[in-house]
C-alpha cells in the first residue's frame, strides 16, 4: 500500500537581506517557462520584516506579489561548499509571460527541486556506478569513460554504426542536446537515435502543420488573448500550461468576450471555466478528431463561410508535387473533395465522435459565420498531444485545414499553433543520418530507425539512455522492458568484479553473445532503467547547477542561471558527452564551459525558429560572452529568431506574420527567411491538405472498446510535471496531494463494475498490437513486409481501391495535377514552366520540385529534420502497405498483454465509456503507456499514445478510501 507522508509546512521562512545575490531564471517544467528571481544569501544572515530586506517591503505582504516567500519557495543549497538560503519567487517586474510574477503550483514549488541532503532529494546520483552482482558500485569517471569508449569501438566494428544507440531527452537545455546530438550524428554517425517520446529519428510532431507550411510554434502568447474565438483540441492549458491560460486566455475571455470551443473527452478546470463563459465543450470519443474537424470544415464550406479574401491570397492553387494525394489543388479542389468525401459527412461524425449534430453545427457557426455587419471573427486554432498522439498526420492536417479556410495562420489573433508540452530544448549538433537507416519508407524513401523495435530485436550492442525513463515513456512498454532485461541484467554474461579490464572484456563478450551494454545518465534513480537494467549509471547535474539556455512556447530565449553547486561528482550532460567524444577521438568537443557549447551551436542552427546566431555575433563584436549578453535580458529574454535591425538585436513576435515590418539588417549574418512573413512552402503560400480517415480508421476500429472494455486515455494534471521525478516523488506537499496514480471513471461505468472512490483498480488488456520485423532484405523480412521496401517495382502501379474511395479523381497513373499556382502578389511567374506546362514531361516535373539546396524557401531549414519527409509526395500505393489492416495480413503485427494499477476516482467529468489516468507515473508498477499499441502512424511514424483500451476491475481498497488526509476525490471542474 502507499506510504502516508504527512506534510506539515514550517511556520517560519527566512527573508533575504538587502545584499542577497539575485539571479534570473525560468521554471524548469512546462512550455510556458515563467520567469523567476532567485535570491541567495548565507545561512544565518537574514533580512527582517521592517523593510531591511531584498524586497524593500515592510511585512506582512500578500502572496503572489514577488515579495512573499512561502515554505515551498525556500530551500538551503550549497554554494562554494557552504550552506546558503535560496528564495525562488516569480519575477514581479516581468511584463511578459507570467506578468507581475504570476505562476503555477509547479513553478511555485520549484525551490524544493534544489538538491538538499536534508530533504527527499537526498537520493540524487552523486558519482558514476557500475552494476556487479546485481548491485551498483562506485567507479571513477576516468574508468567509466574508458569502458564506454572501448566497448563502443568494439560494437561499431562488429555490428556497424547502427549497433550503437542513443535514447535521450529532447526537452532539456540547448547546450546538452547540442553536445549529445553532435556526438550521435557527427561523431558516431548512428541512425539508432530517438528522443524521449518518439521511436524514430526526430521529425515534426505535427506533420500536417509542417506540410501545410506552418511552424507549430508560430504564435505569440498575446495571440491567445486577441482572438474572438479559439478552437482548442486535445488539451486544457490550465492543467498543463497554467499561466498561458491564466494570464493570456483569461484576459481574452474577460476583456474581449473571447469564446473557447474545447474538444476533449474530459471536462477539466479550464474547459469548465471556458464553457461557463460563453464557450462550448465538445465531448469527443478518443481519436475521432479528424471526423469532427472535417465535418465542421464541410459545414463552413457548404455555407460559404470561408475567408475568401485570405484563401485567394494565401492558399496555393496547385499541389507542390505532381502526383499527390494529401495536398489539395487549391481551395476549389479542396471544396469539391470535402463536399463529396464520406468521412466529412455530419452523420458519420455524429456516429463516431459521439457529439450531437446540433453541437457540431453550432461550433462551426461560432467559429466561421461572419458577423451581422459582414465582418469576420478573428479565429485561432490550438492543439496539443490529445490531438496529435492518435491519428497524427490526419488530425494535424485537419485542424490546419479548417484553420486556413477560416483565415488563420499568419496574423495577430489569427494563428494556428501548438500550445506545447516541454520547453523547446533541442538544438541539434548534426543532421540525422538518414542514409544509414536500414529501413525504407514506401516509395524507396529512407525513414528514421524505430529504436524501440530495433533494440527489441537484438540489434544494439551499446545503448546510452539519457534523461528519460524510456520504458514507461514509450508505447507497449511491458514488451520493451522484457526485451531490454533479456539483453542486460538477465543476460548470462555478467561481470563479477569491479575491475576496468574485466568489465570491458565482459561487456564485449556479452555483445558477442547477443546482449548489450546499457548506460543510463540521469539525476535520480529511476526504476527500472537505472535501478535494475543499466550496467553503468552516470550522475548528471541539472537546473540551477549550470548556466544553460532554451526557449519557451513563444520562442522566448532566456538564460537559466547557475546559483548552486552540482552535488557530488555529477556533471552537466554536455560535459559527459564531451569526455566520451574526446576518448573516442572525435574532433570538435573541446569546450571549456557551457557558453562555448552555446556559441558552437549557434551557427549550425541559424535556420531554426529559435535562431540566435545574431546574439552570438553581437556578443563577439562587443568582446563579451553570449551567455552574459543573454543574461542582460533577464526574465524578458528575446524571442527567436533573433535578428539584426539597424545594428541592434530584435526578437520576432510571431512567424509567418504578413504584418511584420523590419528595419535594415546590418548585422553579419542576415536572419530574414521568407517564412517570417509568408508560409514555409516553395511559394510562400500555405498548402491546403485533405485529411483522411482511412489511414487510421482500421486501427481505431480494432482498438475501439468492445464488451466490457473502456477507453483508457492519459494526460497531465496541474500539480505534477512529467514523470514526477523531482516534484511529485520528492516534494511532500505534492506527494500528499497525489500519492499514487489514479483512474478517472464515469459513475455509470463505475457502478456497473462495483467501483467506488478510493478503490484500487487493475486496468489490463491481452490484445495490444505491436509491429515487428522489417529491417533487412532477408527472406524472413520479405515474408513479414510482403515486399521490400513495400513496393518491389516503382514503375509498376496497380489500381488502388482505397485511393479511389478517398479521392474519386485519383488513378494509379495520374495523381492530382494542376498547372498553375502562382499569385502575382506573392511570387514571380516561372516563364519556362508556363511555356512547357501543358506537356507532362520528366523535365517539367523536376522544374516543379526545386533542389532544396538552391530553393530560397529552404535555405534555412531545420538541420535536424530537413531530410525526414512527411506526407507530401506519397501516393496511396505507397501508404496502403503500412495501414494496420495490411500489416496484420502480412504478419507484421504481434499481440501482447499488459496491465497497470490505479486508485479509482469516480467523476462525471470524464465521458461515459472513457477513463483517464496520468500518462507516466513511475513510482509504482507499470505506466498506462503499457496498454498503448506500438503501431505508428503510417505517414509520420509517430506513436499513438492516446489510443488504448482496457478491462477495469476492482482488486481491493487503497489507503485513501476512508481517509481525507490525502488524495481528494472532489471534482476538478469547479463551477465559477
Amino acid at each position: 500500500m502507499s506510504e502516508k507522508p504527512h506534510y506539515v509546512p514550517p511556520s517560519y521562512v527566512p527573508i533575504p537581506p538587502k545584499d542577497a545575490e539575485v539571479f534570473t531564471t525560468a521554471c524548469d517544467y512546462c512550455i510556458v517557462a515563467c520567469g523567476y528571481k532567485v535570491y541567495r544569501w548565507p545561512v544565518g544572515k537574514d533580512g527582517d520584516e521592517k523593510g531591511n530586506n531584498a524586497f524593500d517591503v515592510t511585512y506582512p505582504a500578500m502572496p503572489m506579489t514577488g515579495a512573499w516567500v512561502s515554505p515551498n519557495q525556500h530551500n538551503v543549497v550549497t554554494h562554494n561548499g557552504k550552506p546558503y538560503n535560496v528564495a525562488i519567487v516569480g519575477d514581479k517586474d516581468t511584463k511578459v509571460v507570467n506578468v507581475g510574477g504570476d505562476h503555477s503550483i509547479r513553478g511555485g514549488t520549484i525551490a524544493k527541486k534544489c538538491y538538499n541532503p536534508d530533504t527527499d532529494t537526498r537520493d540524487r546520483l552523486l558519482f558514476p556506478q557500475v552494476r556487479v552482482g546485481g548491485k551498483l558500485h562506485r567507479i571513477s569517471w576516468d574508468d567509466t569513460i574508458e569502458i564506454m569508449a572501448e566497448v563502443s569501438k568494439y560494437v561499431i566494428e562488429k555490428k556497424g554504426k547502427a549497433g550503437w544507440g542513443m535514447k535521450m531527452f529532447s526537452y532539456n537545455f540547448w547546450e546538452n542536446t547540442h553536445a549529445l546530438t553532435k556526438l550521435a550524428f557527427r561523431g558516431v554517425d548512428t541512425p539508432a537515435w530517438a528522443v524521449h517520446d518518439q521511436p524514430t529519428g526526430h521529425g515534426p510532431d505535427t506533420p500536417g502543420m509542417s506540410d501545410a507550411g506552418i511552424d507549430n510554434f508560430s504564435a505569440s502568447y498575446e495571440d491567445w488573448s486577441k482572438a474572438d474565438v479559439i478552437l482548442m483540441v486535445g488539451t486544457d492549458p490550465f492543467e498543463a500550461k497554467t499561466i498561458l491560460f491564466n494570464q493570456w486566455m483569461l484576459k481574452g475571455i474577460r476583456e474581449n468576450g473571447m469564446r473557447i470551443i474545447s474538444v476533449v473527452p474530459r471536462r477539466t478546470q479550464g474547459v469548465a471555466y471556458a464553457e461557463q463563459h460563453n464557450g462550448m465543450y465538445l465531448e469527443i470519443n478518443p481519436g475521432t478528431d479528424v471526423l469532427l474537424l472535417n465535418a465542421m470544415a464541410r459545414i463552413i464550406v457548404e455555407n460559404g463561410w470561408e475567408d475568401s479574401e485570405f484563401v485567394n491570397k494565401w492558399i496555393n492553387n496547385k499541389a507542390e508535387r505532381d502526383k499527390e494525394v494529401f495536398q489539395a489543388d487549391g481551395f476549389e479542389d479542396y471544396k469539391d473533395w470535402i463536399l463529396k468525401y464520406k468521412y466529412a459527412r455530419l452523420d458519420i461524425a455524429v456516429e463516431k465522435t459521439g457529439i450531437p449534430a446540433d453541437q457540431i453545427l453550432k461550433a462551426a457557426e461560432i467559429l466561421a459565420k461572419p458577423n451581422d455587419d459582414g465582418t469576420r471573427k478573428k479565429a485561432s486554432f490550438a492543439m496539443e498531444k490529445g490531438l496529435y498522439w492518435s491519428n497524427n498526420y490526419g488530425n494535424t492536417a485537419a485542424i490546419t485545414a479548417i484553420g486556413l479556410i477560416c483565415g488563420a495562420g499568419n496574423r495577430p489573433g489569427q494563428v494556428i499553433s501548438r500550445f506545447g508540452g516541454h520547453q523547446r530544448g533541442m538544438m541539434p549538433g548534426g543532421q540525422y543520418p538518414e542514409h544509414a537507416a536500414p529501413e525504407k519508407f514506401p516509395g524507396w524513401r529512407k525513414q528514421g530507425l524505430d529504436v524501440d523495435r530495433w533494440a527489441e530485436e537484438g540489434n544494439l550492442g551499446f545503448v546510452w539512455v539519457i534523461g528519460t525513463s524510456w520504458i514507461q515513456a514509450m508505447t507497449a512498454s511491458r514488451r520493451l522492458e522484457e526485451r531490454l532485461r533479456r539483453f542486460t541484467h538477465q543476460h548470462s554474461v555478467q561481470p563479477t568484479r569491479v575491475d576496468k579490464q574485466h568489465l570491458i572484456d565482459t561487456y564485449k563478450r556479452r555483445v558477442d553473445e547477443g546482449g548489450m551494454l546499457m548506460v543510463n545518465q540521469d539525476i535520480y534513480p529511476v526504476a527500472p532503467i537505472n535501478t535494475e537494467l543499466a550496467d553503468l549509471v552516470l550522475p548528471a547535474s541539472g537546473w540551477g547547477e549550470e548556466d544553460l539556455t532554451r526557449a519557451n512556447g513563444e520562442r522566448r530565449i532566456r538564460l537559466y542561471s547557475k546559483f548552486n553547486d552540482s552535488p557530488g561528482e555529477s556533471l552537466p550532460d554536455w560535459k559527459i558527452a564531451a569526455l566520451f567524444a574526446q576518448k573516442m577521438g572525435y574532433e570538435g568537443f573541446d569546450w571549456k564551459d557551457s557558453n562555448a557549447v552555446f556559441e558552437d551551436a549557434a551557427f549550425y542552427n541559424k535556420g531554426r525558429r529559435t535562431s540566435y546566431v545574431a546574439l552570438v555575433e553581437y556578443a563577439r563584436l562587443h568582446g563579451r560572452r553570449a551567455h552574459e549578453v543573454l543574461r542582460d535580458y533577464g526574465t524578458t529574454g528575446i524571442q527567436g529568431p533573433i535578428r539584426w535591425e539597424n545594428n541592434k538585436l530584435v526578437g520576432t513576435s510571431r512567424l509567418h506574420d504578413s504584418t511584420l515590418k523590419t528595419g535594415t539588417a546590418t548585422g553579419l549574418t542576415a536572419i530574414d527567411p521568407r517564412w517570417l512573413r509568408k508560409f514555409k512552402t516553395k511559394t510562400g503560400r500555405a498548402n491546403l491538405l485533405k485529411p483522411t480517415w482511412e489511414t487510421f480508421g482500421d486501427y481505431w476500429e480494432f482498438m475501439k472498446p468492445k464488451k466490457d472494455e473502456l477507453w483508457v486515455t492519459s494526460g497531465r494534471i496541474n500539480e505534477i510535471w512529467q514523470s514526477g521525478y523531482d516534484d511529485q516523488i520528492r516534494r511532500p506537499y505534492l506527494r500528499q496531494r497525489w500519492p499514487d496514480n489514479w483512474l478517472e471513471i464515469h459513475p455509470d461505468d463505475a457502478k456497473a463494475r462495483g467501483i467506488e472512490n478510493g478503490d484500487m483498480l487493475e486496468i489490463s488488456h491481452d490484445q495490444i498490437p505491436i509491429e515487428v520485423g522489417g529491417y533487412s532484405h532477408s527472406a524472413a523480412d520479405r515474408k513479414l513486409q510482403g515486399a521490400t521496401p513495400f513496393r518491389a517495382n516503382a514503375d509498376i502501379d496497380q489500381t488502388d481501391e482505397l485511393a479511389q474511395v478517398i479521392d474519386p479523381d485519383h488513378t494509379a497513373s495520374r495523381g492530382i495535377t494542376a498547372l498553375s499556382m502562382d499569385n502575382a502578389d506573392l511570387t514571380e511567374p516561372d516563364e519556362l514552366l508556363s511555356m512547357v506546362a501543358p506537356v507532362e514531361t520528366e523535365v517539367v516535373n523536376k522544374l516543379r520540385q526545386p533542389d532544396p539546396v538552391s530553393d530560397p524557401s529552404q535555405d534555412l531549414d531545420d538541420p535536424l529534420m530537413s531530410n525526414l519527409e512527411s506526407g507530401l509526395g506519397l501516393r496511396w500505393e505507397d501508404v496502403k502497405p503500412m495501414l494496420f489492416s495490411e500489416m496484420m495480413k502480412n504478419g507484421q503485427i504481434e499481440m501482447d498483454s499488459a496491465s497497470f494499477k490505479a486508485v479509482a476516482l469516480v467523476t462525471d467529468n470524464v465521458k461515459k465509456g472513457v477513463t483517464f489516468t496520468y500518462f507516466n507515473v513511475t513510482t509504482k508498477g507499470r505506466a498506462a503507456n503499457s496498454l498503448c499499441g506500438r503501431v505508428n502512424d503510417p505517414i509520420s511514424q509517430r506513436p499513438r499514445y492516446k489510443i488504448a483500451r482496457g478491462v477495469v476491475k476492482k482488486i481491493g481498497e487503497s489507503d485513501f478510501k476512508h481517509s481525507a488526509e490525502m488524495m481528494s476525490f472532489k471534482s476538478r471542474a469547479i463551477k465559477s
